[in-house]
């Protein structure tokens, strides 16, 4: 027996996810960090990386499938790449002037581009997939 799942039912369970990751992983970034992170051998930039890594392709599957569906793949890429830089620079940012228990790092910005790094590597690899799944929407 086949599931069927109805494309608006879809479209807004991929809305909620990604807005709600988004908000998880902000309150997240914006918090204590765990003393985990203090220490010299920390996975602190492992998490910039999945983090932002899974923030970009919540935002790429909303965008390429849902809001920005009529404009081409390449033109989403560099909408969502940028979106999702801007949003490390502002989160750094606000750690950096709005927190006495985070700091901005610079490093954190490289781990966060390494993240988007990965995410555009993996969209362009499964990119037949992906425009295939597009088109049952």
């Amino acid at each position: 027996m086949q599931v069927l799942i109805r494309p608006a039912s879809m479209r807004k369970g991929i809305i909620i996810l990604t807005v709600l990751y988004t908000i998880v992983l902000t309150v997240a970034c914006l918090g204590p960090a765990p003393q985990s992170f203090e220490q010299e051998n920390s996975p602190d930039k492992f998490y910039h990386i999945t983090a932002t890594f899974l923030l970009f392709m919540a935002w790429f599957t909303y965008g390429y499938m849902i809001a920005l569906r009529q404009k081409p793949f390449p033109r989403v890429l560099i909408i969502i790449s940028l979106l999702t830089f801007c949003y490390g620079m502002i989160i750094e940012v606000l750690q950096g002037t709005f927190t006495t228990y985070r700091t901005a790092d610079g490093y954190d910005l490289l781990a966060n581009s390494v993240g988007i790094l990965i995410g555009i590597v993996v969209v362009c690899i499964f990119r037949n997939q992906i425009n295939s799944i597009k088109a049952k929407f």
